[in-house]
């Protein structure tokens, strides 16, 4: 049989609704509402039993609702109803148990979990506790993280949750001169870990101290990873001394890096050990990947030039490469190969690839075969360029263009004259050069020579140079200064940047950025006064070019006015006021900020950040009034801590004399846990710890009811487990048939009926209203959070509509007429012909074929009430109306309006009487209408909850608490209690606590509720939605329960008519029969009805009115 979709299953429960409607064959309904129903059934069990397994799998290993709905690919809703079927506690939970002392064994057995995955959470959190010592030791997280094998992260989390100070914080307090004892109680760590951390950092202060100029120098460039030998050649000292040095402060060495890195750990693990630089040990280990690709390219004999370039390294880097691995440079075998060496030999002796060294010896010789075929204006080339002779000479002896010459340098590699004199005057020598460039070195040495000359003559100034020297200084152009000494621009720039001195168009744009005239000076080696007068020109340049706005934004930020509140002033951006702030060299508040805690007067930092004193000294005063109100505060907060510690201790200690017991309750707590009573029982009735009980448990040998419950489970006999764990066998037996009922029951239940049944939109409506959470409806009923925050949204907008109609005009003039339905003078009210024609019409196309004049016969139309029957069950059993709404899903005020017609008293009223006394607990279930049983089981609850608060200070505490107004909240922070706790105190102790309300308000509040209702009915559209319809109802079930006195005729005709506009008929019928005395349920009788009904309101108002003018008159 094929299965049917979700559209196919929505029309036939629309055909079966239209039939109920026609009055047809019932046998013909109940054929289709049954196979509805098995599709419906189908579809529900479509994913399968496979996918269930897997979700009670996962979730006994404790893994969360994400984790498994990821995993399984279905809906968390899905996830978290499966678990709640088969009893498995959360992850949450049970780390609760855990923190409780209660046992693995117990939780596993109790929460139906795995007891493998208990055992770990529980290992995991002793773990978080040797974290926390470890912690409070100022130990660093990545220690703790190595020694308990777990993350850094996670470490982190620890010191969070136990708000742990840092390593780095307390070496902060402690620089900044706190004592020991203040930063042991504000940082919650160990006072003598803070003393020996102290102690470290003044031993290390001291050695700074004591450190030369030559060691702090030494330790630097070691801890940059630069080779010893460079050190003691740089540093001039000897290699003992480097060694002596880098062991006491515990610094590797580059050697030693370079191993480590080859045995593959990690460059942050070696910076951290090895007291060195992270940038430079990434560096190294750059440069060991680039020397392993140089030693290939070294034996394929390419050149260091082109070895450079590929790796994007220096040659001379090439080279030490080179000489470390032994390997022949190209030339070297070039030289042999020429000399007949056989390439085997030279591959061996010069380690290098024997085929690159073939190939280097037919390249050889094809070149030498190009040699001899060479022209002879080549050869002259190639001569001359070796000879260092310049291009443009080369050129015009030869008669050639430059580029053929630059062609053939390139080719034959070599290097031009420019660069062996760059190379020169960087200091490389002139044999490296003459190997390097393939250059004569003759040549090399004597243009070497030629330079040490011209260098000698520069030095020997000319008066000349002297003066332009002096220009250059007092930051005058090139271009004057080259017009003034008949000289031309390029020598006054070579002079200038000889003697490096900055340019006037340098030092105008390093004013500009703001820096300081002094800095300028020294750096660029210019006079300080050109600097000054330069910026004073520049000032004024700008002032002129200023505008209103500029002006005006100087002055606020001056003033120390934020950048956001200028923007807001001028109108302008954030971004525009900034940048004339910066322009113009401005201190921002920051800044200025830094350096009043810096200790600076706030004179230097006004002329220093070009701001206004006053603003500067009352921004110093503003700071200085805050850290004193820090202080206070971190005092009282310090204060406060030092209280609750006390009070702590102070429970602590009652607690510790509870526990002695005597011999007679100590029999009769082994006599409970025999009879298999639970933990939480026996202490709630001995008022006694459950570690306690345990104790006293397992020193008898008594086995808990968890673990006599998993041994039932097990199939083992109650003979066998009485005996085995010394407990009374009849109490086996009776658990054991409770098990075996809970079983049956289980599987009794039908999907319509179990709790994890998914709710509709009227249960879920009836829960918003009961003011639960959208994450709690969604648990309750079976969908998914995102259903119920929409319904929320359509709830909560037609609340605001009715809001906006109230404040409209048209309502006003409604509410202060008084409008009734029946009264057409006034403009905002309803016209009676209209309403009625308008909800015939609607009735009509809601129902299709129903005819007006059709009866509804409600006893063959309604299906038998199970839900009042259900709402009446549970009212005698003495539930709250909020349990209630939250297991059936029907709104508060129906519920309420039910019991109120069947005379049943709600549970808070039964408390009040329970708790006066007066009356007993036979007198109180026969005026109540509740079940003696379960008023017997609520009056022993009541005496327990009152034994307790005798016996327990923090719960008498709490009930004064409340007493007094306060919220639970709050109660909670004060007393510690778990808010269940004191939920059930209040509700049990305090029972229902009403604000007595005047007649006069009540009669306001009726009046603007039945204003609400008619403006949601004035307002909405011919076809109603479902969401309106439930709205609907739930405001007029308020109106019936909470003001019965204020209600007529003419407000039950317009229930009647408010129900049928939202197609509600049978609802709409019910009142028409209820109170307004309809005969025929039909929707042609109910519209006659309502009509006579505000036929008669309308004269009685007259005849009022009339009565009303005569008096009048009379007067």
């Amino acid at each position: 049989m094929k299965i049917k979709s979700t559209e196919q299953l929505t029309k036939d429960l629309e055909s079966i609704i239209r039939r109920l409607y026609r009055n047809e064959d019932m046998e013909a309904v109940r054929k289709i509402v049954e196979s509805t129903l098995e599709q419906s059934e189908k579809e529900r069990i479509k994913q399968g039993p496979s996918k269930k397994n897997e979700i009670i799998k996962l979730a006994k290993e404790l893994k969360t609702i994400a984790e498994i709905a990821e995993k399984v690919k279905c809906n968390k809703s899905y996830v978290r109803t499966i678990r709640n079927r088969e009893g498995i506690y959360s992850l949450k939970k049970v780390r609760e148990l855990i923190q409780e002392g209660i046992s693995a064994e117990d939780i596993a057995t109790q929460g139906n979990v795995n007891l493998d995955a208990v055992e770990k959470l529980k290992e995991s959190n002793i773990k978080s506790e040797s974290i926390v010592e470890l912690l409070k030791e100022i130990k660093r997280p990545e220690e703790i993280g190595e020694k308990c094998q777990c993350s850094q992260t996670h470490v982190y989390n620890v010191r969070e949750k136990n708000k742990i100070y840092l390593r780095r914080q307390v070496i902060k307090l402690i620089k900044s001169g706190e004592s020991p004892e203040n930063i042991a109680t504000e940082g919650n760590v160990h006072l003598g870990a803070v003393i020996k951390l102290k102690e470290e950092i003044e031993k290390s202060s001291k050695r700074e101290k004591e450190k030369t100029p030559k060691a702090k120098k030494i330790m630097e460039l070691s801890k940059d990873l630069i080779g010893d030998e460079e050190i003691v050649e740089r540093l001039g000292i000897s290699i003992g001394y480097v060694w002596y040095v880098r062991s006491r402060e515990k610094i590797y060495s580059r050697q030693k890096v370079e191993n480590m890195l080859r045995d593959g750990i990690s460059a942050e693990k070696i910076a951290k050990e090895g007291n060195v630089n992270l940038e430079a040990v990434v560096k190294l280990r750059g440069n060991s990947i680039k020397s392993d690709r140089i030693v290939e390219l070294l034996k394929e004999l390419k050149s260091p030039k082109k070895i450079g370039t590929e790796c994007q390294c220096s040659q001379a880097y090439v080279y030490m490469v080179k000489k470390n691995n032994k390997i022949y440079l190209r030339r070297q075998v070039i030289e042999l190969i020429k000399a007949g060496e056989s390439p085997e030999e030279i591959a061996k002796e010069g380690n290098v690839n024997l085929e690159a060294v073939i190939n280097l010896k037919e390249e050889l010789e094809k070149i030498s075969k190009k040699e001899k075929e060479k022209t002879p204006k080549v050869k002259k080339i190639i001569e001359l360029s070796k000879d260092l002779i310049e291009d443009k000479e080369i050129a015009e002896r030869l008669g050639t263009s430059i580029g053929y010459l630059w062609y053939v340098r390139s080719r034959e590699e070599i290097y031009s004259r420019q660069k062996v004199e760059k190379m020169l005057r960087d200091g490389v020598s002139a044999e490296k050069i003459a190997a390097e460039g393939n250059v004569n070195l003759d040549a090399v040495v004597k243009l070497r020579d030629e330079l040490e000359r011209s260098n000698k003559r520069e030095k020997e100034r000319t008066p000349k140079v002297e003066k332009i020297i002096e220009f250059a200084k007092d930051l005058m152009g090139d271009e004057e200064i080259a017009k003034r000494l008949k000289c031309t621009k390029e020598y006054v720039c070579y002079v200038r940047n000889n003697e490096g001195i900055y340019a006037k168009q340098k030092v105008q744009r390093m004013l500009k950025d703001g820096m300081s005239a002094e800095k300028i000076a020294e750096e660029g080696n210019v006079n300080l006064d050109a600097v000054i007068n330069l910026r004073e020109e520049l000032e004024k340049s700008r002032k002129k070019e200023r505008t209103p706005k500029v002006e005006k934004i100087i002055e606020f930020a001056k003033n120390l006015i934020k950048d956001e509140e200028i923007a807001k002033r001028l109108k302008c951006t954030r971004g525009y006021a900034c940048y004339v702030k910066n322009n113009e060299g401005i201190y921002s508040i920051k800044k200025v900020t830094e350096l009043i805690e810096l200790g600076k007067n706030p004179e230097e930092i006004a002329k220093e950040g070009k701001v206004n004193v006053e603003a500067v000294t009352k921004l110093k005063e503003k700071l200085e009034t805050e850290k004193i109100r820090k202080k206070e505060e971190a005092e009282k907060k310090e204060k406060e801590k030092l209280e609750r510690r006390q009070k702590s201790k102070d429970s602590g200690k009652h607690r510790r004399k509870r526990v002695r017991l005597d011999e007679q309750k100590k029999k009769q707590l082994i006599e409970d846990a025999k009879n298999l009573k639970s933990g939480v029982e026996i202490e709630s009735i001995l008022q006694i710890s459950r570690t306690y009980v345990k104790n006293i448990m397992d020193g008898e040998g008594i086995y808990t009811r968890a673990k006599v419950k998993q041994l039932i489970k097990a199939g083992k006999s109650p003979e066998e487990i009485a005996q085995e764990g010394n407990v009374n066998i009849e109490a086996v037996i009776e658990l054991k048939n409770e098990i075996e009922e809970l079983r049956r029951k289980k599987e009794n239940k039908t999907s319509r009926n179990i709790p994890g049944a998914v709710y509709g939109t009227s249960k879920i409506i009836a829960l918003i209203k009961a003011n639960k959470t959208n994450e709690e409806i969604a648990d309750l009923g079976n969908v998914s959070v995102e259903k119920v925050e929409n319904i929320r949204k359509q709830l909560e907008q037609e609340q605001i509509k009715d809001i906006k109609d109230l404040h409209s005009p048209r309502q006003q003039i409604a509410i202060g007429a008084d409008s009734t339905i029946g009264n057409g003078e006034n403009k905002g009210e309803l016209r009676e012909d209209k309403i009625i024609k308008e909800a015939s019409s609607t009735s009509s196309k809601k129902t299709g074929e129903l005819q007006e004049n059709s009866s509804i016969n409600k006893s063959e139309s309604k299906n038998p009430d199970k839900t009042n029957n259900a709402i009446l069950q549970m009212a005698r059993r003495v539930k709250s109306v909020d349990k209630i709404v939250a297991v059936l899903g029907i709104p508060e005020y129906t519920i309420r309006n039910l019991l109120r017609k069947n005379n049943i008293l709600p549970r808070e009223d039964i408390i009040s009487l329970i708790n006066k006394g007066e009356k007993t607990l036979q007198e109180i279930a026969q005026e109540s209408g509740v079940n003696l049983k379960a008023l017997e089981g609520l009056n022993e609850r009541i005496l327990q909850v009152k034994q307790a608060i005798a016996n327990n200070p923090k719960r008498k505490q709490a009930i004064e608490l409340l007493q007094q107004g306060k919220s639970e909240n709050e109660v909670v922070a004060i007393t510690r209690l778990r808010k269940e706790v004191i939920l059930e105190m209040k509700e049990l102790i305090m029972g229902r606590v009403e604000k007595p309300i005047s007649a006069a308000r009540q009669q306001a509040d009726f009046k603007l509720d039945m204003f609400n209702l008619r403006s949601s009915i004035n307002a909405m559209q011919q076809h109603s939605s479902r969401i309106q319809a439930e709205t609907t109802d739930l405001k007029i079930q308020k109106i019936l329960y909470k003001y019965p006195e204020f209600l007529g005729r003419k407000e039950y005709a317009f229930f009647a008519y408010a129900y049928s506009k939202v197609s509600e008929y049978i609802k709409a019928i019910d009142i028409g029969e209820e109170y307004l005395g309809l005969d025929t349920p039909s929707i042609s009788a109910l519209k006659s009805k309502i009509e006579e009904v505000l036929q008669e309101e309308k004269e009685k108002e007259k005849i009022g009115a009339t009565i009303g003018d005569s008096n009048g008159d009379e007067r």
